[in-house]
């Protein structure tokens, strides 16, 4: 079995090297994408109930998180069943007040 992360801190630091071994080995890497797409949950849901006081740091790790989930989403289609469909409601009910990058991410 390969080593893993330690720290949840480092995998948040370096999600494009998760992206990585988890394309090379998704099995070993399920808890730390579990992980990740747990916090993009959090994030969607805060985001949903109040769009307008999501603070900038909010806005750029929820892009980064789509940017990653969207990556590897085939790897574990059983746990993103409702990403593609949840992105398609957040352009639906927010389009308008969606950042930029954060619309051209999705």
């Amino acid at each position: 079995m390969k080593r893993k992360l330690g720290a949840l801190e480092k995998v948040d630091a370096d999600l494009p090297n998760l992206q990585h071994k988890i394309r090379n080995d998704p099995s070993s890497y399920q808890d730390d994408f579990v992980n990740q797409y747990s916090q993009y949950s959090s994030l969607y849901e805060l985001f949903l109930s109040s769009p307008t006081t999501t603070d900038d740091t909010g806005l750029v790790r929820l892009r980064d998180l789509i940017d990653f989930v969207s990556h590897v989403a085939d790897c574990y289609p059983s746990i993103t069943t409702a990403f593609a469909s949840d992105l398609t409601r957040l352009l639906e009910l927010h389009h308008a007040t969606l950042e930029a990058e954060l619309r051209d991410k999705i």
